[in-house]
């Protein structure tokens, strides 16, 4: 892999953590497990049973602060809509594992009274909690992915079979449609039928769509939940992304990914992204 490629494949987007409560179980019985064994900081001339006392408070914070961050990032991704990259859930989970660290470091301070705690011990306390959080959290993230992905593998071959199974009965909807930039004052009248999808970019949306035998483009300075509101009662079209608008009737097959699916329609080589927010929405168009 060249700079180039991993600049790529950090940029490209992920989904946040897929299960809050599977995370932090996780992170908190590979921190009970590890301090069991290797019984840093002193914890080796606790005696039995209030080391398990002890041990079971690391594991208790390291639970709670865990899931505190996984809540607040998933309602701040919810509400502000950002675009989720590896690079961003790489600082995030760097931030997690910090968070933790300092908890670990106040806890211990407090479940030891403080006895010779001195800044290179707490030094080496969140360097050491760094180490045992950061391995199950990376890897519960790419466990993660590959779960998302078989599981949209599996779906988008049902997806596939029910496109299959409608395609005789499927039929391009004709009928015009009027799409209103009031911003600027403009609108644009279509065929629904000659609409392939509508893409955000920026803050102007892109209304991809033919005439002629040509695929042409139409930019409005608007919303793509301007647009969205005004096709959603023209049943053919249906929000799939954060990013687009897809027009069903023209969708010819799909594959999963990670994030989801992909479709793929006619008359053009676009793959529009369906993440997994909508893929239920869509599935129901093609099951009803």
């Amino acid at each position: 892999m060249d700079l180039k490629q991993l600049v790529t494949f950090l940029r490209s987007e992920h989904d946040f953590v897929v299960s809050t409560w599977k995370t932090a179980g996780i992170v908190s019985i590979s921190v009970f497990l590890v301090l069991l064994v290797f019984q840093p900081w002193g914890l080796n001339t606790i005696h039995v049973p209030f080391k398990y006392v002890v041990l079971g408070g690391y594991a208790a914070l390291s639970c709670a602060v865990c899931l505190l961050n996984l809540l607040v990032g998933h309602e701040i991704v919810i509400r502000t809509g950002i675009k989720w990259t590896i690079t961003r859930n790489v600082i995030f989970l760097l931030w997690m594992v910090l968070s933790i660290a300092f908890s670990n470091v106040l806890y211990t301070y407090w479940s030891l009274l403080g006895a010779g705690l001195d800044s290179r011990f707490l030094l080496s306390i969140v360097w050491y909690t760094m180490l045992v959080a950061m391995v199950p959290v990376v890897l519960l993230t790419f466990l993660n992915r590959n779960i998302s992905l078989k599981k949209h593998e599996k779906e988008a071959c049902k997806f596939n079979e029910a496109l299959d199974f409608m395609h005789p009965t499927r039929s391009v909807v004709h009928e015009t449609i009027k799409i209103v930039d009031k911003q600027r004052n403009d609108y644009l009248e279509l065929d629904a039928g000659n609409i392939l999808y509508v893409e955000k970019q920026g803050k102007l949306v892109n209304i991809h769509h033919t005439q002629d035998g040509k695929l042409l483009c139409k930019t409005m300075n608007c919303k793509l939940k301007t647009i969205d509101e005004q096709l959603h009662h023209h049943r053919q079209f249906r929000r799939c992304h954060r990013m687009f608008i897809v027009n069903t009737s023209h969708i010819v097959s799909a594959s999963g990914n990670e994030h989801g699916y992909v479709l793929y329609l006619d008359d053009c080589d676009t793959e529009i992204q369906v993440s997994r927010t909508y893929i239920e929405r869509l599935n129901y168009i093609f099951e009803h």
